[in-house]
């Protein structure tokens, strides 16, 4: 790569966003390499977040020495799409970073058609599955950078206070994949407080939402007002990392950030009650909670613990 050349990423998702910020920041050490990020919707305050000198809000010209780096989201928004597009034979290389081997193929494909505009490389985990010979032409397979990216970065920045709280980590299913699975985040965020509630749980409850949820924050207000004896606190200003390092517990659905709490050795569950279809990515290491009951027992765990 010409150290000459602008690297230039581009994201939307949370995910992408924390792909593109990890090889940003491993790039930017390195002499000579100017490094803009421009993302959009959920990517923002990631960006902003980690690495604001470098983003931009504006739209840029590519020039043909630039190096676009893109993720791929493939069900909310066509803006990493639409940017290789547009990049395409004017730019010197376009890469894409994968987060997750989800619906690999799926994501390259418009109008039920593979997209003649590929990028020239993929990199994706080193587990993906492809069976288009075009695209597996394409994939160099890596390592999970992003991992790399919170040892080095994030771990060393934060405080472990072993706080007493439960951290609830929601995102947007419905959205994206509807009843697919058999259950939204509605679902999830009702069978957990409801069974905290049973159990007379006094211990806070943190709410982290989803960045692609702040669009509608008072989403979960129906269900949060059930549950008048919880102490329930929205926490969407707190820094996620931070608030998984602390958390006595953390529960999610399908998030990205279950990758987070391996590398910290934290206590995470899965909860997908009633769920017809598994999740194929969450780590194998993540218990799955798939009935009330289960989610009892699990819950009334950590609290003889707390209590011993």
């Amino acid at each position: 790569m010409n150290s000459n050349s602008r690297y230039l990423f581009f994201a939307h998702d949370a995910g992408s966003a924390n792909m593109i910020v990890a090889y940003a920041y491993f790039l930017k050490n390195k002499a000579n390499k100017d490094i803009f990020l421009y993302p959009k919707g959920p990517a923002v305050e990631i960006c902003n977040r980690y690495l604001k000198q470098y983003t931009h809000l504006t739209e840029v010209d590519f020039i043909e020495t630039d190096i676009v780096l893109t993720g791929l989201s493939w069900i909310i928004t066509p803006y990493e799409i639409e940017i290789i597009q547009k990049a395409k034979g004017r730019v010197k290389k376009i890469i894409t970073i994968l987060d997750c081997e989800y619906n690999f193929e799926e994501r390259f494909i418009k109008d039920g058609k593979l997209i003649s505009y590929l990028p020239d490389k993929i990199f994706a985990p080193k587990n993906i599955v492809c069976e288009n010979s075009i695209l597996k032409e394409k994939i160099v397979y890596v390592d999970n950078i992003y991992k790399k990216f919170i040892k080095k970065y994030v771990l060393d920045s934060l405080i472990n206070e072993n706080s007493e709280y439960i951290l609830i980590l929601t995102e947007y299913v419905k959205e994206q994949y509807g009843y697919e699975f058999g259950y939204t985040e509605y679902e999830f965020l009702d069978s957990l407080l409801s069974v905290l509630d049973r159990l007379k749980v006094n211990m806070p409850l943190y709410i982290k939402m989803h960045p692609a949820e702040y669009k509608n924050l008072k989403k979960y207000n129906y269900i949060i007002d059930k549950y008048k004896n919880l102490n329930i606190i929205i926490k969407n200003s707190e820094d996620v990392y931070e608030l998984i390092v602390n958390a006595k517990v953390i529960f999610g659905i399908h998030t990205s950030l279950f990758q987070i709490t391996n590398v910290l050795n934290k206590k995470a569950y899965s909860v997908q009650i009633n769920k017809i279809k598994d999740f194929e990515f969450i780590p194998k290491t993540i218990p799955i909670i798939d009935n009330i009951d289960k989610l009892e027992k699990i819950i009334k765990g950590f609290i003889d613990e707390s209590d011993g």
